[in-house]
């Protein structure tokens, strides 16, 4: 059985999702769009990156220097689709300062409705792009013999649509989930399809708050 497993998982290519590295405005504040910081240089990171892969990411300073810190001399593709929330009028705000200037968003959330941000986009908006470039994605992985891993470098709220998704959530539970930063989260490539491939422990840290235990 294991033979098999391994047989048919061979030409499995791996895809690494990676949340940019912290920076100094990860604050409790909606940070979107609207900011566009460094990443915090004192904190650090260690992630197994493969020489002559492709790094996808989100055209944001935080993502491009996440990308630029894991090696030398690879391709940076930049992409629209991978950008974080536009929070709108909601950028720098907390979560109390939200609700308390636009209270129909906090009813909205609580009857499992998907608000748009004031003057942004909903939760809908980041999955279909997601959507969109795994699409494109899927064609480059077709059509390529290079079979080396895939790195993708984006955001926060582009990887809780992207594990809400993967792991059959309520869409209106997606921002319970709790992403690291600067941890990789493996998908495998196998018939048209991606899989995710998070040992238990971080799936654990990842989705504590909807009660999933890792033991």
């Amino acid at each position: 059985f294991q033979k098999m497993i391994k047989t048919e998982w061979r030409d499995a290519i791996a895809i690494y999702f990676i949340r940019h590295y912290k920076t100094k405005l990860n604050d409790g504040t909606f940070l979107g769009q609207g900011r566009n910081p460094g990443i915090d240089k004192s904190i650090n990171y260690y992630i197994d990156y493969q020489p002559q892969s492709i790094i996808h990411c989100s055209p944001m300073l935080r993502c491009i220097e996440t990308a630029k810190s894991l090696s030398s001399g690879f391709k940076i593709m930049k992409d629209d689709r991978l950008h974080e929330y536009n929070y709108g009028f909601a950028e720098g705000l907390c979560y109390d300062e939200l609700v308390n200037k636009y209270p129909k968003i906090s009813s909205d959330w609580e009857n499992g409705k998907d608000p748009y941000f004031p003057g942004g986009e909903n939760t809908r908006d980041v999955f279909n792009r997601l959507k969109s470039f795994l699409k494109d994605l899927a064609k480059e992985l077709d059509s390529s013999n290079n079979k080396k891993p895939k790195y993708i470098v984006t955001h926060n709220g582009v990887l809780r649509c992207l594990l809400g998704d993967a792991f059959g959530l309520n869409l209106k539970d997606w921002y319970k989930l709790e992403i690291p930063h600067g941890v990789s989260l493996e998908f495998l490539y196998h018939n048209q399809k991606f899989y995710p491939n998070i040992p238990r422990e971080i799936c654990g840290e990842i989705m504590q708050k909807i009660g999933y235990s890792s033991a």
